[in-house]
């Protein structure tokens, strides 16, 4: 059996809005469809987003 490393990966805010960028203009995924999967992806904790308060606040507001 594998040990499960308990380290987390850093999310540049940057990275995020590239993510949004190229998921809705290239790949056509509807803008609510990536906002309720960055809200999920937010809740992981192995995931460390970089000003997570701000994501949250641009979820709420894009919608």
């Amino acid at each position: 059996m594998l040990a499960m490393d308990k380290s987390e990966l850093f999310v540049p805010l940057l990275v995020v809005l590239e993510l949004i960028w190229v998921l809705e203009s290239v790949y056509e995924i509807s803008r609510n469809e990536i906002l309720d999967v960055l809200r999920d992806l937010l809740l992981l904790p192995v995931l460390k987003f970089e000003q997570p308060g701000i994501l949250q606040k641009f979820i709420r507001s894009a919608k």
